[in-house]
């Protein structure tokens, strides 16, 4: 029970702090919080949290429940509550104000990777030497950047296109 409890708590000054019961003490302001992570050795991070839309919340909900009910169990009211909230732990320094656009432009670069994978076989590779590997990777990566720079700049204003 110990282990199960400590990885539901973050540090926060040398203090173990329970996420859900800070997060409703914001009562629904953004929090931007220093804190330190990890059992043996503390990593100074950054938390982030920011409240949604409460659609966005009922959705997460809904899909917390339907796969806790697929897997046959039931889901906790702290992982609930936590539903109303995007939480990112970050090293990004509090100085950048824009991490919450890097993360959706992270979704974004994830989408283009995944495609390049899938169709255009960016994750295989026939080199066995680690610099081959490395220069038909970077040749692989830049060769699908500029197709994909060519589709966006000659097509992406015609109508018609798919």
């Amino acid at each position: 029970m110990g282990a199960r409890r400590r990885r539901k708590a973050d540090w926060h000054n040398g203090e173990r702090m329970a996420l859900a019961r800070l997060l409703a003490a914001q009562q629904g302001a953004p929090l931007d919080l220093a804190v330190e992570l990890g059992a043996q050795q503390r990593i100074p991070c950054r938390l982030l949290a920011v409240p949604v839309p409460q659609e966005v919340a009922d959705q997460r909900r809904r899909r917390l429940r339907k796969e806790a009910r697929d897997k046959g169990r039931t889901v906790g009211a702290e992982r609930l509550a936590l539903c109303a909230w995007t939480i990112v732990v970050t090293n990004v320094p509090a100085a950048q104000q824009d991490t919450l656009v890097l993360l959706t432009l992270r979704w974004q670069i994830e989408l283009l990777c995944t495609l390049w994978k899938s169709h255009e076989g960016v994750d295989t590779l026939r080199g066995r030497r680690a610099e081959r590997v490395l220069i038909e990777l970077y040749a692989k990566l830049l060769g699908r950047l500029m197709k994909h720079w060519l589709l966006l700049t000659s097509c992406w204003q015609r109508p018609e296109r798919s």
